[in-house]
């Protein structure tokens, strides 16, 4: 890309999610259409922009922010959302001309990132702005279930059975480490494999990245699993203080999207080889397809992630030599 397109095209992209920042603080539910709108612009503007070029785009999109919303949505914005996806847009194109093995690497570090984010956002809200993020969602959560059970119909509620709103904020309170992660992994997926596949079709960057049919988690991610849940089981006969209960929980959330995303690759791996190049037929990948979605659905996505850990059905993980 020359130059001066580049610096063009870095402007408009810049502009786009400047304007897509500022535009969903009119939607009720804004922290969703920032996962699937902010982040991708962003990324794309680390990805397909040189050092500079990306320094510069984040202080025009910070000042504008700030500047054209109210201090708080601009705070969770920029250190939640624009800060993580130019670093990771960064990432991927540092990556780019490196192996496959590498090349996944901004998926697992973006995660990481945007989990750090989230937390210096709820931390510099609570210590600078006196707001405590995590009440206010537990309030939120509280108010929305005591009045979705109060309305309820009673064959739900029988359903339901003697559960009340306290206990329904107990959990969701509990679940918010996993749900942290799941936003996450959210973020990342979407800028790393809808972000770059944007930012190769407008660039002359070489962005090399992994597809989602070659996606696999890294070293043996079953025997880390089960190691991991050993030690929290044994720390549950020792009197640490914590509730182990809760930790468990929130790594069977953890685990389970972890495994169910290879489960998901895994899927889209035979649909393209069986149906789409025409290899063996189209009835596995129809039978595996309708299996998953009719019977438990994700998890026995996370169930065939988890064989694949172990019996590598695509034969790709060992020295991964080219992309899928």
């Amino acid at each position: 890309m020359k130059k001066q397109n580049q610096t063009v095209t870095v402007m408009l992209m810049t502009a786009i999610a400047i304007a897509l920042a500022v535009g969903t603080t009119t939607l009720t539910t804004a922290s969703m259409a920032i996962i699937f709108t902010v982040c991708i612009p962003f990324a794309i503007v680390g990805m397909i922009s040189t050092e500079k070029q990306s320094m510069a785009a984040f202080v025009v999109s910070v000042l504008a922010i700030f500047g054209l919303t109210d201090v708080r949505y601009a705070m969770e914005v920029v250190v939640t959302f624009v800060i993580p996806s130019i670093l990771v847009g960064r990432l991927i194109d540092s990556v780019s001309e490196k192996d496959d093995e590498e090349r996944q690497e901004p998926i697992y570090m973006g995660i990481i990132i945007f989990i750090l984010s989230t937390i210096a956002y709820v931390i510099i809200a609570k210590y600078m702005m006196n707001i405590d993020v995590v009440k206010q969602l537990t309030d939120t959560f509280a108010k929305i279930s005591k009045t979705r059970l109060e309305n309820m119909p009673k064959e739900q509620l029988n359903v339901l059975g003697d559960v009340t709103a306290a206990e329904l904020t107990d959990m969701f309170r509990n679940m918010i480490v996993s749900l942290l992660f799941i936003q996450s992994g959210i973020c990342v997926f979407f800028t790393y494999f809808l972000g770059g596949a944007i930012a190769k079709r407008i660039t002359d960057k070489n962005l090399n990245r992994i597809r989602m049919s070659g996606f696999y988690l890294p070293g043996n991610a079953v025997v880390i699993t089960f190691v991991i849940y050993l030690a929290v089981f044994g720390l549950s006969y020792m009197d640490t203080g914590l509730n182990t209960i809760v930790i468990m929980g929130n790594l069977q959330i953890v685990f389970n999207i972890m495994f169910m995303m290879q489960g998901i690759s895994v899927c889209i791996y035979f649909i393209k080889t069986r149906i789409v190049q025409g290899r063996g037929g189209i009835v596995f990948p129809v039978i595996l397809i309708v299996t998953l979605g009719v019977m438990g659905g994700g998890t026995l996505i996370a169930l065939l992630g988890m064989l694949d850990c172990i019996m590598d059905f695509r034969k790709i993980k060992p020295k991964m030599k080219k992309s899928i």
